[in-house]
C-alpha cells in the first residue's frame, strides 16, 4: 500500500467519520465531474458518485493497496457510471417529461411576487459571460471525444491523476493511456480553437 494511503485507509476502516468527511470533500466534486463525462447528465453523475461512496464504504476491507486509494475510488466510479449508462436513456426521458411540467419560476418568488431569496451579486457580467463561453467551448469539445480519450483527458488534465492512477482507474495499459491522452489532447485543442474562432467571429 502507498505510504500516503496507509493512515487514511486505517482511519476509514476504524470508522473515523471525520476522515471520511475530508475524503468526500476532497474527491466528490471530481467524481461528479468524471461521471458527467460518461453519463452526460449532472443528476445521473451525482447519483453515480453517491453510489460510488456506498461501494467504497462497503468495500474498504477489500482494498488491497495495489493502486493508490484515490485511483481505486475512481475505478469504482467509472465502473458504476458505465453500468448506469445502460439505463440512462429511460431515466433521461422521464426527467425531460418532469421538467416539461415544471414552472422554472417555482420557488423564486413569494406570494407577493417578491424574491423569496435575494439573488447574489451580478459581478462583472462581461467577464463572467466570456469565462462561461470558454468553459462551454472546452466542456463541449471534451464531450465530443471518444469515451476512453475523454476519460483519460478528464482524469489526467482535469483531475490531475498521474498515468499509473489513470491506468488503474480505467483498466488500460500505460502505452494505451499515452496514445489516448495524446490523441485526446490534439482533438480537444483543435475543437477548442474552432470553437473560439466561431465565438470570436460572432462578436
Amino acid at each position: 500500500m502507498h505510504e500516503a494511503d496507509v493512515d487514511l485507509v486505517e482511519a476509514l476502516r476504524s470508522g473515523d467519520e471525520a476522515a471520511f468527511a475530508r475524503l468526500v470533500t476532497r474527491l466528490h466534486p471530481r467524481l461528479v465531474a468524471t461521471a458527467r463525462r460518461i453519463l452526460g447528465s449532472s443528476d445521473e453523475a451525482e447519483d453515480a458518485a453517491q453510489e460510488t461512496w456506498r461501494r467504497v464504504v462497503r468495500g474498504l476491507d477489500a482494498f488491497e493497496g495495489r493502486s493508490r486509494f484515490d485511483s481505486w475510488v475512481f475505478q469504482i466510479l467509472v465502473n458504476r457510471a458505465r453500468t448506469a449508462r445502460g439505463t440512462a436513456a429511460l431515466r433521461r426521458e422521464e426527467s425531460l417529461a418532469a421538467d416539461a411540467d415544471r414552472d422554472p419560476l417555482d420557488g423564486q418568488f413569494d406570494r407577493w411576487m417578491q424574491w423569496s431569496t435575494q439573488p447574489g451579486s451580478w459581478g462583472n457580467p462581461e467577464e463572467e459571460a466570456r469565462a462561461a463561453e470558454v468553459l462551454r467551448i472546452v466542456g463541449g469539445a471534451l464531450d465530443t471525444l471518444p469515451e476512453l480519450q475523454r476519460l483519460v483527458v478528464q482524469l489526467r488534465d482535469v483531475e490531475g491523476q498521474d498515468a499509473a492512477e489513470t491506468c488503474a482507474a480505467l483498466g488500460i495499459t500505460e502505452a494505451n493511456q499515452r496514445v489516448l491522452l495524446h490523441r485526446g489532447r490534439l482533438r480537444l485543442r483543435e475543437a477548442v480553437e474552432r470553437g473560439l474562432e466561431v465565438a470570436h467571429e460572432s462578436v
